[in-house]
């Protein structure tokens, strides 16, 4: 995003930098993107850290040996011994640096939280939507006008990408912030 800044009649632009994360958290790139924020998604931002020895497949790794995993287009989890922590039976699944696993539980229509050991946590913290990437002024793309299958298939896109399944990853969009 750029943003004017201006002292004395002085007029310049200051440009955001945008921190990329792995999925449980660790900063893989801090760069300032050379466009707007509104053309800055996963793919630019890949192509930036390729270079650098950024592997996609790292979007399945939940940290400490534990990895996603599809089958038959369902989602898993698996510990650092290959044993199946959860089941290949979720639409998508997330993971977080707390050791914090989400799954889309269609029956629901909402994203639950699971342990690190894949066992359910309280129903009340389901929610209608999951972003894995949180970016300041940024969104995963709109793929669906309800929030909670959106949030699924990007999130299904974004896995399909870390597989090395399709070849882009899904897009983000730019949330429209007044900066003066």
């Amino acid at each position: 995003m750029l943003m004017g800044a201006g002292t004395n009649a002085t007029w310049g632009i200051a440009v955001l930098i945008v921190f990329v994360t792995s999925s449980v958290g660790d900063i893989v790139l801090a760069a300032e993107p050379q466009t707007s924020a509104s053309t800055a998604d996963e793919e630019l931002l890949f192509f930036i850290v390729g270079s650098r020895g950024f592997d996609r497949r790292e979007i399945l790794n939940c940290g400490d040996g534990r990895t996603l995993f599809d089958r038959d287009g369902m989602w898993g989890m698996r510990d650092s011994d290959g044993h199946e922590i959860i089941a290949p039976r979720y639409r998508a699944l997330g993971c977080s640096r707390d050791s914090t696993i989400v799954a889309a539980i269609d029956e629901r229509r909402q994203w639950c939280a699971f342990a690190a050991d894949g066992t359910p946590r309280d129903p009340a913290s389901c929610r209608s939507y999951y972003s894995p990437v949180n970016w300041m002024h940024m969104r995963p793309q709109e793929l669906d006008k309800d929030p909670y299958e959106s949030s699924v298939l990007w999130a299904r896109a974004r896995l399909a990408f870390g597989a090395g399944q399709i070849d882009r990853p899904p897009q983000f969009e730019s949330i429209n912030v007044n900066t003066f």
